[in-house]
């Protein structure tokens, strides 16, 4: 990923994560999936958010 990550990146990558995994995810193994798959944390202070959790709850076009 880029050195600057738009919402649409972090968006499209969640979406990846989520339809390939084949079980539920827990928000755990969702941060942790993410972190491996794009070598960082879910950036969501760049986004305006203090917690990750926040972030999710404010992409419900992703994250139901």
């Amino acid at each position: 990923m880029e050195t600057e990550t738009t919402l649409k990146d972090v968006k499209a990558s969640l979406r990846g994560i989520i339809t390939s995994s084949q079980d539920s995810l827990t928000a755990r193994r969702l941060l942790r999936d993410f972190a491996e798959m794009e070598g960082m944390p879910i950036p969501h202070r760049a986004f305006g958010f203090n917690n990750v959790l926040e972030f999710l709850a404010s992409i419900p076009d992703v994250i139901e």
